[in-house]
């Protein structure tokens, strides 16, 4: 077992003891904390964060036939033929959350064995819905139950949050008045790819940008940046322009959620769908900015439409952008963060879920 996170105890909200399975992908450790967030405004929650890996790509197939086609034998310990898998925590849990097709069966199968609730963020492939009590999802064919179609990835980020990080970022680092804009830095990967023109024309639009619309930037660089295009990133910022800069080789991100909270608006390159999210998720103005080669995965896409289309979004390539930021108005911010509009739903589900009986699987 990685961890446990306990909250400080609040005796006005029930309890609620949380498994989440994680197979340490960052997208997904990240939409199973934002469910997780958003369940923390309704309840006490303790969360034990379980590691897992599956032993073998070929094993989805067999364990949709188990799960699909038998009734018994749903011992956790068996779990292990399939998974390399933390040790189990002894205290037996409330609720089940994953993400990512890798915990997709485990999920399933620990819900199962232990007869309890379980929610599943994603695709849940080939198996039958009866495995999950609730499955968060984008898709549009997956309507009635178990299903809750949601438009955005549940990220951990609330706009109250951000703004109080952003202060205190300020505070530190930014004292005065000064306009801040953020800069949220990707790389390749998603059906992006940039070489040095690209990152060029970034620090060419953040030189325009500050010069005409009298700002500076905080600029945060991710892992998947890498370290030749952050040198040639640092040599190419005009450093009269840059309040704040914190590159991933060196800092890990520092000061992420800082710059996210202290900016009047936000751009990000757009291979990376999760700082996105964060960004709009933080009740900001925000901007993609994608380069010459760009091929978006479909999924990504459907996402982008529907920030573009509720006014939450701005695209833009590296190369126009300049023209574009003085053709355009600024999107709109989200006025309320998503997470507390999904927490409600899952306190709702969760009441109703609890008046159930609890032997779900019995038979």
């Amino acid at each position: 077992m990685s961890s446990t996170q306990k909250p400080i105890r609040d005796s006005q909200r029930p309890a609620l003891r949380v498994w989440v399975l994680s197979d340490k992908k960052p997208g997904h450790f990240n939409q199973s904390r934002g469910v997780v967030r958003s369940l923390e405004n309704s309840f006490d929650v303790t969360t034990d964060w379980i590691n897992l890996r599956m032993r073998f790509n070929g094993h989805r197939r067999s364990l949709t036939w188990l799960l699909n086609g038998t009734q018994t034998g749903w011992d956790p310990a068996r779990l292990s033929w399939f998974y390399s898998i933390d040790t189990l925590p002894t205290d037996r849990p409330d609720l089940i959350i994953s993400a990512g097709g890798n915990t997709l069966y485990a999920n399933a199968w620990l819900a199962r064995s232990l007869n309890v609730a379980n929610i599943f963020i994603g695709d849940i492939r080939r198996l039958a819905p009866h495995h999950f009590s609730k499955v968060i999802t984008w898709l549009d064919d997956r309507e009635g139950e178990p299903f809750l179609r949601w438009p955005m990835t549940p990220v951990p980020v609330l706009p109250d949050e951000a703004a109080q990080a952003g202060e205190t970022f300020r505070q530190k680092h930014c004292p005065g008045e000064e306009q801040l804009w953020t800069l949220l830095i990707g790389g390749d990967g998603g059906g992006y790819t940039y070489d040095e023109q690209d990152w060029r024309q970034l620090a060419e639009f953040l030189q325009d940008a500050a010069s005409h619309q009298g700002i500076r930037w905080l600029v945060v660089t991710s892992r998947r940046t890498g370290v030749p295009a952050e040198h040639l990133l640092k040599d190419a910022f005009d450093p009269t322009f840059i309040a704040y800069q914190s590159f991933y080789s060196m800092e890990r991100s520092a000061g992420y959620l800082g710059c996210l909270g202290a900016a009047s608006r936000v751009f990000c390159t757009e291979d990376s769908h999760m700082m996105l999210t964060e960004s709009i998720s933080a009740a900001k103005p925000t901007y993609s900015l994608r380069p010459r080669r760009s091929h978006t995965h479909w999924t990504n896409q459907r996402y982008l439409d529907a920030y573009v289309g509720n006014g939450h979004l701005i695209q833009m390539d590296i190369e126009t952008a300049s023209e574009q930021l003085r053709e355009s108005s600024p999107p709109q911010p989200m006025t309320d963060g998503p997470l507390y509009r999904l927490g409600e739903l899952l306190r709702e589900w969760w009441t109703q879920q609890s008046k159930q009986t609890p032997t779900r699987w019995a038979g």
